[in-house]
């Protein structure tokens, strides 16, 4: 174009020189000064983001209560079919966890009448053992204990799900000496813990008499293997003829002779801290020798064959068999 205008000798307008400004455009001249007192300020002693919240700088106030102005549903409407409904009672039921025989109503679906109680389900009890007067005799005698102090043990232990503390503040202590919670669980341990718990089948339902002398998982290999060869010494049989009479007199010499293991092991264990007690203090005492009574050392029984294995044996006490 500038060969063209030279020819025809037409005047070429002038032109500022390109720049940045030119190009782009210079806006200082549109933009506008922000006034600073127009905001206002954060009043003394309020934290700068409570003050956020209460105000912005277009001086917007926040909604109190949060708005939706979304149109229609978030979820899916409910299909309502042309099926019957189903019928529903006001009908009685019964709580199996009480004992009063209370007699209760409310609305049921009438295709579930004559279900138990939904609820029964969670009514969990722990289960307390119950022991005759032979089992009394044969093996929770105790010198600190009375059968009548037993008795009334158990019997909380039954009403309060083995809760020592409110066993303790129900405690009788009008008729019976005042006991901690210590000793409570101690003696309730060992009641639990005295021979074997065979399993009982009241359950209904056909059952053999041979299950009754079987021996529970929980018993452990080391105390099945004692039973056994202590069995063997008695030149007895490992699985007699299931009578009524060999199944009762077979659980209870089994259960004898893990009785008669754990209270040897527990008494090697008091010997055990006798003679560690002894040296402690000769160790503190330098020239001193402490003489423990004759009543509490362990009287001395005839040797046991080697094979006989310890069946309740742990690392921290001395084995039981010499």
């Amino acid at each position: 174009m500038a060969d063209v205008r030279d020819i025809l000798d037409i005047d070429v307008p002038t032109t500022t020189e390109l720049t940045k400004e030119s190009i782009l455009g210079n806006d200082k001249k549109n933009r506008k000064r922000y006034d600073y007192n127009k905001v206002p300020k954060r009043p003394e002693g309020m934290h700068r983001e409570v003050f956020a919240l209460l105000c912005k700088d277009n001086n917007d106030v926040p909604p109190l209560f949060p708005t939706d102005t979304a149109k229609g549903y978030k979820q899916v409407r409910a299909k309502l079919g042309m099926k019957k409904v189903r019928p529903w009672k006001w009908t009685p039921f019964t709580n199996p966890a009480r004992t009063d025989g209370a007699v209760f109503h409310h609305w049921r679906r009438v295709a579930d009448a004559g279900k138990e109680y939904p609820f029964a389900k969670f009514n969990k009890k722990i289960p307390i053992p119950t022991y005759t007067n032979a089992e009394y005799v044969q093996h929770l005698v105790s010198n600190g204990w009375t059968r009548a102090e037993t008795d009334h043990l158990f019997d909380l232990c039954r009403r309060f799900d083995l809760r020592f503390i409110i066993i303790k503040d129900r405690w009788d202590r009008a008729k019976f000496p005042a006991r901690s919670v210590e000793d409570l669980k101690e003696r309730q341990e060992a009641v639990e813990s005295a021979g074997i718990k065979f399993p009982d089948f009241k359950n209904s339902g056909v059952t053999l008499r041979s299950q009754r002398i079987k021996l529970p998982s929980s018993l452990g290999q080391k105390k099945m293997k004692g039973i056994e060869q202590m069995l063997n010494e008695l030149r007895l049989e490992l699985n007699p003829p299931p009578t009524e009479q060999i199944c009762q007199q077979f659980n209870e010499l089994r259960s004898d002779i893990v009785l008669h293991y754990e209270l040897r092991s527990a008494l090697s264990t008091c010997d055990y801290e006798l003679q560690s007690l002894r040296h402690q203090y000769e160790a503190l005492a330098p020239g001193k020798t402490l003489t423990i009574p004759p009543a509490l050392l362990p009287k001395t029984e005839p040797e046991v064959k080697a094979d006989i294995i310890d069946v309740v044996g742990s690392p921290s006490t001395p084995s039981i068999i010499h």
